[in-house]
C-alpha cells in the first residue's frame, strides 16, 4: 500500500472517509473497495520485501482513519504489514501502537491454539495451509471466530470440535463472522458431545441459510441440548436446498421431539432438500408416534432419495411404524 504506485496521502484519506460516513457491511459494493484492496495487496507485497523502506506519509491523515487502516491491516498470520504501516511516520506509530500490542497477543493466543491441535503439528506459518483443525478446549472459538473474520483459513476442510464443551456463546463466537469466502472448502464440521442449544442452533442455521458453508458433508451436532426450536431454525435454513453437499447429518441424543421432526420432515419432502443425504441419526431423542408416522410418509413419498441409513433408536415412538417405508427403500434402520 505503501509503495511507488500507491495512492497520494489525499486520496487514501478520501477513500477511507467514504468507508466510515457508509454502513461498512455497505462498503463491499463500493467501488472504493476495490481500490483499497489493491492497495492493500501491494502494501503486503512490499511489506514482505527486504528492501522495503517507507516512501510515503500519511500526514494530514486522521486519527479514525488511520486506525481503521491499521484494523485492515492487522493481519496475525502476516504481522509486518501493520509494523510497516506503524513505522511510516511518529504519528502513525503513536496511533497504532495499541493494535500493534492486540496483534502480539493475538499472535500468541494463536500460537497457543496451534498447540493444543489434536492431530499433527500446526505452527503459524502453516495455519493458512492448513485442511484440518481438531481441536479439544472450545473456549478457542473466540480465537476461531476472529481468523474467520479475516478469511485467514482458506483451505480449511475439516473443522473438529466434538468434545470441546463448546457452548451457544462458543458457536456465536465462532461463525458470527463467516460470510461467503470464509470457509469456502469447509466439508466436514463436529460439534458433537458438547452443550449447544436452541441459540447457538439458530446461529448455525443463520450461517446455513446465507449459503456460506455449501459445500459441507458432513454435520454432527450429536449429545447436545438442542431442541424443537433448533431443530425449527435448522429447517427454516435448508427448506429451499442449503447445504447441497451434506450426505451426513448426526442429530442423536438432543432433545428434538414430534414438532422439530414434522418440521424436517415437511422440508424434505418438498424434493429440495438434502437430496444428496446418506446417513441420518435421530436416535435418542423425544420423537413420539406423530414424528415417526411423518418419517415414514416422507420416505414414501420419495424424500432423501440417496437415505441409505437411518437411526432412530432410543426414542419413544414406535420403530416398527417407520421400518415398512425403510424396508421398501432398502433403507438400514
Amino acid at each position: 500500500m505503501i509503495g511507488q504506485r500507491s495512492v497520494m496521502a489525499h486520496e487514501l484519506s478520501e477513500v477511507w472517509t467514504v468507508l466510515m460516513v457508509s454502513n461498512f457491511a455497505e462498503t463491499r459494493r463500493s467501488p472504493y473497495r476495490g481500490i483499497l484492496n489493491n492497495q492493500f495487496e501491494e502494501f503486503r507485497e512490499v511489506s514482505m520485501s527486504q528492501t522495503w523502506h517507507p516512501v510515503a506519509s500519511l500526514t494530514g491523515v486522521s486519527e479514525d482513519v488511520l486506525v481503521l487502516v491499521g484494523e485492515a491491516c492487522s493481519d496475525p498470520l502476516i504481522p509486518n504489514a501493520l509494523a510497516n504501516l506503524a513505522a511510516t511516520s511518529r504519528q502513525t506509530l503513536s496511533t497504532l501502537r495499541p493494535k500493534l500490542k492486540e496483534l502480539r497477543e493475538f499472535r500468541s493466543e494463536l500460537q497457543v491454539l496451534c498447540s493444543e491441535h489434536r492431530r499433527g503439528i500446526i505452527t503459524l506459518s502453516s495455519l493458512v495451509e492448513a485442511k484440518a483443525l481438531i481441536l479439544v478446549k472450545g473456549h478457542r472459538c473466540r480465537i476461531l471466530g476472529r481468523l474467520l473474520q479475516r478469511r485467514a483459513l482458506p483451505c480449511l476442510e475439516k473443522l473438529h470440535l466434538d468434545s470441546s464443551q463448546v457452548n451457544d456463546q462458543g458457536v456465536v463466537a465462532l461463525v458470527r463472522h463467516v460470510t461467503k469466502g470464509s470457509l469456502p472448502n469447509l466439508t466436514s464440521l463436529l460439534l458433537g458431545d458438547n452443550q449447544i442449544g436452541e441459540g447457538g442452533m439458530r446461529t448455525l442455521s443463520g450461517v446455513v441459510a446465507e449459503g456460506s458453508i455449501a459445500r459441507l458433508k458432513w454435520l454432527a451436532l450429536n449429545n447436545n441440548r438442542i431442541g424443537d426450536a433448533g431443530m425449527v431454525a435448522f429447517v427454516g435454513a435448508i427448506v429451499n436446498g442449503a447445504l447441497p453437499a451434506l450426505e451426513r447429518v448426526y442429530l442423536s441424543s438432543n432433545q428434538i421431539s414430534d414438532e422439530g421432526t414434522i418440521s424436517f420432515t415437511s422440508a424434505v419432502a418438498s424434493g429440495r432438500s438434502m437430496v444428496k443425504l446418506k446417513r441420518l441419526y435421530l436416535g435418542q431423542n423425544q420423537i413420539g408416534d406423530k414424528g415417526m408416522r411423518a418419517l415414514s410418509s416422507a420416505l414414501a413419498g420419495g424424500a432423501l432419495p440417496a437415505l441409505l441409513a437411518l437411526g432412530i433408536d432410543g426414542n419413544p415412538g414406535r420403530i416398527e411404524l417407520v421400518t415398512a417405508a425403510c424396508e421398501a427403500r432398502e433403507v438400514w434402520t
